[in-house]
């Protein structure tokens, strides 16, 4: 596999840097990229090769992302209050799904052997990442008056973004992200 620093250039995520991959594969010669980690896109040598791998390639996206919960009401007002987002689908005390953007926040009640078991602090390896257009340093200001746990706001050198995470009601940590 030849792997290859491409040229820089400007997305509307900032500058970026192209990955080429060229590689061999069943269906022939394949070169996929990568835009500096959002995502990116596979360019085959020939039509037959394109037909050939298009008709053996599964697309499939994100669409909701299911967090158990001790307490759906609570964090269901929570990321309402908080985030203005929208219910979709509810029953009571056991499942609400919310609206963020093209992916589905669903809160899912634990089963019963984990309800009354305590919790570990921060023992998620996940975090949900809310991406503003612009007053990610007033959002944090308006969350820590309402005593939600917030870090501090953040940099970091090459990464066109300011950032802070906080904790919801259950220790799920979470992110505000703002593009420069």
């Amino acid at each position: 596999m030849l792997v290859s620093l491409g040229q820089r250039r400007s997305t509307a995520y900032g500058p970026s840097t192209h990955l080429r991959r060229q590689r061999k594969t069943h269906f022939g010669d394949i070169e996929t990229f990568d835009t500096a980690g959002l995502g990116g896109g596979i360019q085959l040598r020939s039509k037959v090769d394109r037909e050939t791998y298009s008709e053996n390639l599964m697309f499939v996206s994100i669409t909701r992302l299911i967090l158990y919960v001790r307490d759906v009401a609570v964090l269901k007002s929570f990321y309402r209050a908080h985030f203005d987002l929208p219910l979709t689908e509810e029953i009571e005390d056991e499942w609400a799904v919310l609206k963020a953007g093209e992916i589905e926040i669903a809160l899912h009640r634990v089963g019963e052997p984990y309800r009354n078991r305590a919790s570990a602090p921060n023992s998620s390896n996940s975090k949900i990442v809310f991406s503003l257009q612009s007053g990610l340093p007033e959002l944090r200001e308006k969350l820590v008056k309402a005593g939600v746990p917030m870090r501090d706001l953040k940099r970091y050198d090459g990464f066109p973004y300011l950032m802070c995470d906080g904790e919801d009601p259950e220790g799920n940590v979470f992110q505000l992200s703002q593009a420069d």
